[in-house]
């Protein structure tokens, strides 16, 4: 079966052909896509009609549980814009910090066998974690509020800190910059890492191009040195995203 039959046939009688070929252009499916065999399509181009075929009569939670692992960067962009655009609730469970930070609204860690709710964004949520580290570990009550508290203005007549006391602060403080730069390390390391993915992805694309191309036929070097460098880009892909996937993780569990 070809995908735009998939689909119609999951539309039922009301979708109509071209309404149908519209929906599948928003999951990236071009007028020649439409018309591959779904046992054909790679893998991001299967999370894709996957993603579609779930959206087009969807029901009113969706619970997800990696929902970008092992798609491209295009697939990943299309999943998170329609989950954005999704009506209903989203249940996830992910390491990836910038679907977490587009859709998430309610981040609930799960650490040491305990659940921990936190009323806010994924910037809230690293914002409570660098409090708790600073106050030596204490979690926070289960309802705060999503945007954190101001400083409260020091009163006439209240004693100062000891000297002891400074020092002590001091050194909480300098252990949450410290935490602070390691995350500006990790979100640089993690840019790099997704350029070097959708450039390598892009030749990939190119790489195809040129293997498909019937005028490269008869070309027997190039077809060659098109196809050992395919191998090796497909490689590199698979330990760009391992890279990807750690950076992510430690970006998702550092404290701060």
């Amino acid at each position: 079966s070809t995908v735009l039959k998939t689909m119609e046939d999951a539309a039922g009688p009301a979708g109509r052909l071209p309404e149908v070929r519209s929906y599948l252009g928003t999951f990236l499916f071009s007028e020649d896509d439409v018309t591959k065999q779904v046992g054909v399509l790679s893998g991001g181009e299967k999370a894709r009609l996957a993603l579609a075929l779930m959206l087009i009569d969807p029901a009113g939670l969706l619970l997800l549980d990696e929902p970008t692992n092992h798609l491209d960067m295009d697939s990943r962009a299309v999943l998170t814009e329609a989950l954005r655009q999704f009506e209903g609730s989203v249940v996830f469970i992910s390491h990836d910090r910038h679907l977490i930070n587009a859709i998430g609204t309610k981040v609930i860690e799960v650490r040491d066998g305990r659940l921990t709710h936190y009323p806010g964004d994924w910037e809230y949520y690293q914002w409570k974690r660098a409090q708790e580290a600073a106050s030596g570990g204490e979690r926070p009550p289960a309802a705060r509020p999503a945007v954190p508290p101001r400083e409260p203005a020091a009163e006439a007549g209240h004693e100062t800190p000891s000297n002891g006391d400074a020092s002590a602060d001091n050194r909480t403080t300098r252990t949450v910059e410290l935490g602070y730069k390691e995350r500006k390390e990790l979100s640089s390391r993690y840019r790099k890492v997704e350029r070097r993915i959708l450039a390598a992805e892009e030749r990939q694309k190119e790489l195809a191009t040129i293997l498909s191309d019937p005028a490269h036929a008869s070309d027997y070097e190039l077809l060659v040195s098109a196809s050992a460098e395919a191998t090796e880009l497909t490689d590199e892909i698979t330990a760009l995203y391992e890279e990807w996937g750690r950076v992510s993780e430690a970006l998702g569990t550092t404290a701060g």
